[in-house]
């Protein structure tokens, strides 16, 4: 996958990232939809990321992040400086009432890029997560 300079009218669709992603074996097409191959949605919404120009978050910095937004919301917590940057592009963080179910997808000017679970699979967003565009 080629780097595409990031603009709100020029995005692909979600099928045609997914053509992308299937050449690369993280995505299978599944009747007339394209679904993750594996637990692999961290590495689908970091090659998206990376792909529209932008940083992903370090794998192990996405619970880190999570538990910061659940404290900053009981209070306990200030936000994280993170959470205060304005980005077209974030990871979208879902989960369910099990802690340890959690998905992630990137969302870029408002289109999701998701490949696997979604509300109707009771995976509710909890968050999103705003990236910093990469540095060159």
């Amino acid at each position: 996958m080629n780097k595409m300079i990031c603009k709100k009218h020029n995005l692909p669709t979600v099928n045609e990232a997914g053509k992308m992603l299937e050449k690369k074996g993280f995505v299978e097409l599944v009747e007339k939809r394209y679904l993750q191959t594996e637990n692999n949605c961290y590495k689908i919404a970091s090659t998206l990321a990376e792909y529209f120009g932008y940083q992903p978050v370090k794998y192990g910095e996405i619970a880190d992040l999570l538990i910061r937004m659940r404290a900053h919301r009981l209070g306990y917590e200030e936000l994280h400086p993170r959470f205060k940057h304005r980005s077209p592009v974030v990871l979208v963080v879902r989960t369910t009432d099990n802690v340890k179910d959690v998905h992630v997808a990137l969302e870029v000017y408002g289109r999701e890029y998701n490949y696997g679970a979604t509300s109707k699979d009771e995976f509710t967003i909890e968050t999103h997560i705003p990236l910093y565009k990469k540095q060159e």
